[in-house]
């Protein structure tokens, strides 16, 4: 296979893929959908495509998904690394949204090359897309050596043997469980890179005393509070994970009459609604670096099941008051934090269709069982276990 042949196939497989899974439950749509990017490939310009001929293998990582999903596919990654020999490079490929994020992510990461918007125009010497478990989309054998293959090979058994994982995230979930693993340790499904041992720390590169001091939270207690699930679910309405405002403004009258030393701090993106009675009001005006030390720096975090509280952990920050409803917490939390759910119907069901975020599996609207968490529920969770002095 030539390589243009093969960038066309790699490309196509790709699509193949991504059209699957967004219109499963229309095979017409699919079809279409092929029809006209084969068009658009045809009659667009070929640019040529890169090669490496030297003695390292280069690997390039695609990592897809929000900010929870980027860290837990950054850890990973140096997992891989280790696990692989040493004339190995490692580059990030990422959606042009993706970079700035990922930057952060990495910052001071020696296990990796670059980071960089995938162009499609190298040919890897092996590509892997990771969200939920590793996809191989390309590789040239006589490139990689008898380790690498080996893993390789691994994957390409555990795609064609576990296939319709690849298609449902709520059956990988399942599986994932069964197997006695979480989502941070998903991707390692039997363990060869020992992931689950992996001590992953997030770099903080900012000067936390000065980020303090820019918010005035210096020299005091606070706590951070996020509305919303964060930047890649801002536009969606009435997004199922999300706790009512009204809530949270309770939340904040009886933390505030409970806790008065401590000055309450709304983090997150300007779009998530706006939390009454608050002390300082951040949405939209942190950078990442910025939330990395609000969120290591906290006495406590409280936000629904998100990117934060995946932050907070990675940062060594400490508890968070984390909600969850159609999501797992058994398979999302964290055993450090707080967290809380009161489900009175069949159970979790993140993924069990394409629209479960934004219409809930038994109702087809708001889901209940972010409803039926109260604020008392989680003052008196707070109160008993001691969090805050």
């Amino acid at each position: 296979m030539n390589i243009f042949t093969k960038y066309y196939h790699n490309k196509l497989m790709t699509k193949v893929s991504k059209y699957l899974s967004l219109y499963s439950n229309s095979p017409k749509t699919v079809a279409l959908k092929l029809i006209f990017w084969n068009l658009k490939f045809v009659f667009s310009r070929y640019k040529s495509i890169k090669t490496f001929n030297d003695n390292l293998q280069h690997i390039a990582i695609e990592i897809l998904g929000g900010i929870g999903d980027q860290i837990i596919g950054a850890r990973y990654v140096e997992a891989l690394s280790h696990s692989l020999s040493e004339n190995v490079k490692i580059d990030i490929l990422c959606e042009a949204q993706d970079l700035r994020s990922l930057q952060t992510i990495f910052c001071n990461k020696t296990f990796i090359n670059s980071i960089q918007i995938d162009k499609k125009q190298i040919e890897y010497d092996l590509k892997i897309r990771l969200i939920r478990f590793p996809i191989v989309l390309s590789y040239l054998p006589h490139r990689l050596d008898e380790n690498t293959l080996r893993y390789v090979q691994q994957l390409e058994e555990f795609n064609k043997k576990h296939s319709e994982l690849f298609d449902n995230d709520y059956l990988a979930r399942c599986w994932s469980l069964m197997n006695k693993q979480t989502r941070i340790d998903q991707a390692d499904f039997n363990n060869y890179l020992h992931l689950s041992e992996l001590d992953f720390v997030l770099n903080i590169t900012e000067d936390y005393k000065a980020v303090l001091d820019k918010f005035n939270l210096s020299n005091t207690k606070f706590i951070t509070i996020q509305t919303g699930a964060g930047y890649h679910f801002q536009n969606i309405k009435n997004e199922v994970r999300s706790w009512p405002i009204r809530s949270y403004n309770q939340l904040v009258k009886m933390l505030k009459k409970k806790y008065p030393q401590y000055k309450l701090v709304q983090i997150g993106e300007q779009k998530q609604s706006k939390i009454d009675g608050l002390d300082i009001d951040l949405r939209g005006k942190t950078s990442l670096e910025e939330l990395f030390v609000l969120l290591k720096y906290a006495s406590l975090h409280v936000s629904q099941e998100g990117g934060m509280p995946i932050i907070r952990h990675f940062v060594k920050g400490g508890i968070s008051v984390v909600l969850f409803g159609p999501t797992d917490e058994n398979f999302i939390g964290f055993e450090e934090n707080i967290n809380i759910s009161n489900r009175k119907c069949f159970g979790v069901c993140e993924w069990i269709n394409q629209d479960w975020v934004r219409k809930c599996a038994h109702t087809g609207n708001n889901a209940e069982c972010m409803q039926n968490i109260t604020p008392e529920m989680i003052m008196n969770k707070i109160q008993k276990f001691g969090v805050l002095k």
